[in-house]
């Protein structure tokens, strides 16, 4: 194939992304499910961020990193993000008027920013395409990692 590496990934992204979609109820971070997926009625989607000092320590402690080392890693990684999503969406990555839902797993921590969402998504049941899976809330959830991760 003569494209260049990045757009072969986006393009298998994209038929990915869709292919899981299209088997029914899922949750899928990051991979531009917000682009592939737009105009999907079932779609939700979250961006999660946090302070930068818990990103900080979760990378640390995570990756068994100096102070330094994850401080290097977390941007390399968020300019990454950034560069990516922007050149193949022309969108802004993390702008929340880009999401349905935006959350801060400091406010929260990770468990209770999952929770929050779950709970959401169960509440609100996306029933414009397909009342069956509304109904036994089941909606299709896409998801921007964004900083959550911390890299």
């Amino acid at each position: 194939d003569s494209l260049p590496l990045p757009d072969r990934l986006f393009l298998v992204q994209g038929r990915t992304v869709k292919q899981i979609a299209s088997e029914g109820p899922c949750v899928i971070i990051g991979h531009l499910t917000d682009y592939f997926l737009e105009g999907n009625p079932d779609l939700f989607t979250v961006f999660i961020h946090s302070e930068w000092e818990a990103r900080k320590h979760r990378v640390m402690a995570r990756n068994n990193l100096d102070e330094g080392d994850a401080v290097a890693r977390i941007k390399r990684i968020d300019r990454n993000r950034l560069s990516f999503y922007e050149q193949y969406t022309e969108r802004r990555w993390g702008k929340a008027s880009n999401y349905d839902l935006s959350l801060s797993s400091s406010t929260f921590g990770i468990e209770e920013t999952a929770e929050i969402i779950a709970q959401i998504v169960r509440y609100h049941g996306q029933p414009q395409a397909d009342s069956q899976k509304a109904a036994a809330g089941q909606p299709q959830v896409g998801s921007q990692e964004g900083a959550m991760s911390g890299e």
